[in-house]
Order: C-alpha cells, then sequence, then structure tokens
C-alpha cells in the first residue's frame, strides 16, 4: 500500500487499523467502518473517488475488450474465414486460443456474436 497509494491513505490506514486483528469474520465489519473513517477525513473522499474512477476506467476496458471480440467475429463471418455453423463444432479450441491471446471478455465477445446472443 506504502508503494501505490498515496502519502495521506497509508496514514489513514495505519491510524485506523492500528491494533485491530482482522478475521474472515470480522473484515466486513472493519471495512465498513473503515469507510465511514473515511467519510470524516478531508482527503477521505478523495481516496474513495479515485477508487472509484479505477473501478469505472477497468469497466470501460473490459467493455472495449469483448467489443472488439464481438468485431472480430463480424469480419471473420463477413469476409469468410469461418462461418458460424463451422465455429459451432470447433468453438472450444478458437475461444481458448482468444482466451489465451487477447483474454476472457474478447473471447465471450467473440462468441457471443457466433452464437446471435
Amino acid at each position: 500500500m506504502e508503494a501505490n497509494g498515496n502519502g495521506m491513505s497509508v496514514q489513514y490506514f495505519q491510524e485506523y487499523f492500528y491494533g485491530k486483528t482482522v478475521t474472515a469474520d470480522d473484515q466486513d465489519e472493519l471495512m465498513d467502518g473503515y469507510l465511514a473513517f473515511l467519510a470524516t477525513k478531508s482527503g477521505g473522499k478523495i481516496a474513495l473517488e479515485t477508487i472509484l474512477g479505477i473501478v469505472a476506467s477497468a469497466m470501460a476496458i473490459v467493455s472495449g475488450m469483448y467489443n472488439a471480440g464481438r468485431y472480430a467475429a463480424k469480419q471473420c463471418v463477413s469476409r469468410g474465414i469461418l462461418t458460424k455453423k463451422s465455429y459451432k463444432t470447433n468453438g472450444g479450441w478458437i475461444m481458448s486460443g482468444i482466451t489465451v491471446a487477447f483474454g476472457l471478455p474478447a473471447a465471450l465477445g467473440f462468441d457471443d456474436y457466433m452464437y446471435d446472443r
């Protein structure tokens, strides 16, 4: 956290969790308390907004990868490289290759286009 977070976040984290033991039973309660603690600090809202921005960026990236997979499938069909019928018999291998090369969101977009989902 010290390497990736800002100094204010590290200080608040240490201040709140000092002496507290986090177990599987009380982790949700401690995190809720920590978010409430951050809301009382002027910089806490900034940290929460940063987290929400990161999540929104990740969602945009995944959505873009999914759409790229759909576009690739559309191009394969329109150029005669692959038909939907031939994909259904070999889809497992093709989807595995796309997953390894480009990630799961792109493979799901490709697969959804081929199955008209």
